[in-house]
C-alpha cells in the first residue's frame, strides 16, 4: 500500500531499500519447506503483521495465495493481519 505510516517503509526506505514498485517474492520452495519443518502444528503464526499480505500487487501475483495453500497443506494455523479490501472481497 506504501502507507506514510508503514513500519516496514520506515524501517527499509533509509537504507535505500524500499522499492514498491519493483517488490521482491518470496521463494515459495523455501517457504514451503519452512512452514512444514520449522513450524509446530499446534502454532498459530500471525502472518504479515509489520506488513501488509493482501496488498495491491497480490492482485498480480498471488503469493500471499500460496503461501495460505501452503498453510493449509500442512494443516498449520495462522491469524492474517490485514486493511486490505482484496481479503475481504471487496473489489
Amino acid at each position: 500500500h506504501n502507507c506514510d505510516y508503514c513500519y516496514a517503509r520506515s524501517l527499509l526506505d533509509f537504507r535505500g531499500l524500499w522499492h514498491p514498485n519493483n517488490p521482491k517474492f518470496i521463494d515459495l520452495k523455501e517457504a514451503y519447506k519452512i512452514i512444514k519443518n520449522e513450524i509446530p502444528k499446534n502454532q498459530i503464526t500471525r502472518l504479515w503483521g509489520m506488513t501488509d499480505c493482501f496488498q495491491p500487487v497480490e492482485r498480480v501475483h498471488k503469493m500471499t495465495y500460496n503461501v495460505l495453500k501452503a498453510f493449509n497443506y500442512y494443516k498449520k494455523g495462522y491469524l492474517i493481519v490485514t486493511k486490505s479490501e482484496i481479503f475481504r472481497g471487496i473489489r
